[in-house]
Formats: C-alpha cells, structure tokens, sequence
C-alpha cells in the first residue's frame, strides 16, 4: 500500500489524499464539500447540520476557503424525562443535554417544544511554499457564529511543514475567541449579570512520522485558557429540594493530548490505533481510546469501521445534589462522571474520475450510535443517540 494511502486511511478524510506524495500542482482545482448531519437521541433533541465549504486558488500556491454551516435544532421534551429535574414554582427552566454535533445551546422544560437556528460562517487564506527541499503551508482563518442567543467570533493562525523527504510532518497552530451570550431570559436575581462575555486562548501542536513504508505514528497536544463568564444562564443546580443558577469559576485551563498508529496491513487493509486523554483545571480528566479498520473496495471504494470508548472522571464541585448552598456548584451531567461507546460506520465512494485526486466526484456516509451513560445519577441514566452523515466532494 502506497504511503499516500496510508496517510489518506488514517486521516478518514475523502480529499486527504489529493496531493498525497505528489508535488502541488501549478494551479489547482476549485473544490467543494457539502456535508450534513442527523442527530437525534432519546432525549427528545433533533438537530439537522448542513455545511458547505469551497476551496479556490487565487495564484500559485495560495487560496481561498469559505464555508458555511447552518444547524436546525428542535427539541420535543417528553414530561418525564426530567421529572426530577425541575420545580416549576422556582421559575426556573433546566437545560438537560447538550447538542453532541455543534455544541449550540438548549433552553427547554419537561413537555416544551423549542425549535432554533444556528448560524456560522468563516473564511481562511491558505499559502503553500517550498523553503529548501521543504514544503510549507500557513493558514490564516476567521469564524463567527450566530443564535438567538449567543454570539461567537474566533481567528486562528496554523501552519505546518514536511521534512525528510516528506516522511516527517509537523503542524501548530494559535487561536482566540470571544462569545457573548444574551439570555432569552436571565436567571431570577441576576438580571444585572447578563449579557456576558468569556474569551479563549487556544494553542497546539502535532507531529506525525512515518516509521517504515507501511507503518505511520502519530501524536498531539492541545491547550486552552477560558475567563470570563463561564456559567450558563439556563443551567441549574439542585440544593436539597431547590433549583439555584449554577455558579461556575471564571476560568478554566483545558488540556488534550493524543498517541496514535497506523498501519497498512496490504490488500488494501489498514488498521488504527489512538489513545486520547483530556484533563482541565476543574478537576475533570476523561480517557478516549480508539480502533478502525480501513478497507478499500476495489477502485472506487472505501470503508472503514471505527469504535470509541469515553471514560470520564467529574469535576471536583459537581454534584448532581447539594446539601448546602456553594459559591461554586453545578448539576450539569456532563460535568460528572461518565461512560460512553460509539461504534460507527463509514463509506466513500468516487462516482467519477480517479480516486485521490481533487477533481474526482465523492460521496460519503456514515452512521454512530452514541451510548452515553451517566454514572452518578439515578439509575445511571443513559441517553442513546443516533447520528447520520451524508455528503459530496469535487473538484473542477
């Protein structure tokens, strides 16, 4: 199996591949990628993703892309799934769950129905180049997002160069970040404290190495810092038998790391390997091990199976129920203790031209089932969600 396509299987990325091995060409193809997403789970929360992003060159070696995504999310709360969630006589409303796909903010009691849009464009400015026998790139980009209530705006610089005759690659990248977050309505008593903002600072890195022909490594790392106003107005946290805001510290440190391998087994087999880990300043640490196994179908096609295991630790102040009133307390469950499973399902396949090249015509699928347990709540409920993928990628 070629080194391209050892790379492009690893990645799991249709276009992956375009260049892989091959010099970049004068002029290259306008590409374009649309993808869309289903999630829904038992929880009663559909979201519908659509995106697009375009690719075009301007002169030799530099190019623009532009891309666009847009979230429909509903919600349609069953009365009892949060039955000990809520007291109507507080005023209060409880957000459950989270959007696994794009993160945007739910707000909704048991019985109510919400429907949202979600709103994010961006742009970046791409320049590749040779310096010596080595080929560099450097990625400026930019991002804003927009819903009823929230409002984010993000820039981030990479970069990335390939040594060694293109058997070493190592990338980095800076960022920053400011949302602002509007409630629709404020917490009772905190009406003074909203809007409010919070900024980030991002910054990683990641090396990947090929050991031999047919066997590649690779590795990460990644920070973040977060200040500001960090709590949502819409979560809650139970004392004894009350609902009170959750009061969250203002900042935050989060840092990922990631060790992984691949290797390409002949036959137009591969298989991989990753181990993730998480931890952050609030006493969170999480464990994300991996496996795929990557098959071509003849020519044209292109396979791969995938599970994940989540296994996370809580925070060290979250308590799904306070016996007393804390300065800092919250019950969002996605701050305690969790166990997950996520086996998925991926193909691809070109409908025109030659595979691994950017003017080929693509489509690909996917199906996840997400088994998300939560550990410390009764019964250890567990919310069971589907997602679906499909999209389309060429160039011309």
């Amino acid at each position: 199996m070629s080194r391209a396509l050892l790379a492009a299987l690893a990645t799991g990325v249709l276009g992956a591949c375009a260049h892989g091995g091959q010099p970049v060409p004068p002029r290259a193809p306008t590409t374009a990628t649309v993808l869309g997403h289903y999630y829904v789970d038992g929880e009663g929360l559909n979201v519908v993703t659509t995106g697009m992003t375009v690719t075009q060159p301007v002169t030799e070696g530099l190019s623009v892309e532009l891309r666009g995504l847009a979230d429909r999310i509903e919600v349609n709360t069953p009365e009892h799934v949060h039955v000990d969630e809520g007291n109507p006589d507080t005023g209060h409303t409880h957000d459950g769950d989270v959007d696994a796909i794009t993160g945007a903010s739910v707000r909704v009691v048991a019985g109510d129905h919400l429907e949202e849009w979600r709103f994010e464009g961006g742009a970046a400015l791409k320049l590749a180049r040779r310096v010596g026998d080595a080929p560099v790139t450097l990625t400026v980009a930019g991002r804003v997002s927009n819903e009823p209530d929230y409002l984010a705006f993000s820039g981030r610089v990479s970069g990335s160069v390939e040594l060694f005759e293109r058997n070493t690659a190592l990338s980095g990248f800076v960022g920053f970040g400011r949302d602002r977050v509007s409630p629709l309505e404020a917490p009772p008593g905190e009406l003074a404290l909203w809007p409010a903002t919070h900024l980030r600072l991002v910054a990683g890195t990641a090396l990947t190495q090929l050991l031999s022909p047919s066997v590649m490594a690779s590795a990460g790392l990644g920070a973040s810092l977060q200040s500001g106003q960090l709590s949502s107005p819409y979560r809650r946290a139970w004392v004894r038998t009350t609902l009170f805001p959750e009061h969250l510290p203002d900042t935050r440190g989060r840092f990922t790391g990631y060790a992984g391998l691949s290797w390409a087994l002949g036959q137009g087999v591969a298989v991989h390997a990753r181990q993730g880990l998480y931890g952050d300043t609030w006493g969170v640490w999480a464990l994300a091990p991996e496996a795929s196994v990557a098959v071509e179908l003849g020519a044209r096609g292109l396979v791969s199976v995938r599970y994940r295991f989540f296994r996370q630790w809580p925070a060290s102040f979250y308590q799904p129920r306070y016996e007393e009133l804390l300065d800092v307390r919250s019950s969002d469950v996605r701050l305690g203790a969790l166990r997950g499973h996520q086996p998925g399902v991926k193909l691809a396949w070109t409908l025109w031209g030659r595979r691994g090249t950017a003017e080929a015509l693509n489509v690909q699928g996917g199906y996840e089932l997400s088994l998300l347990r939560h550990l410390q709540l009764q019964g250890q409920r567990e919310t069971r969600a589907h997602i679906v993928s499909l999209g389309v990628q060429g160039g011309f």
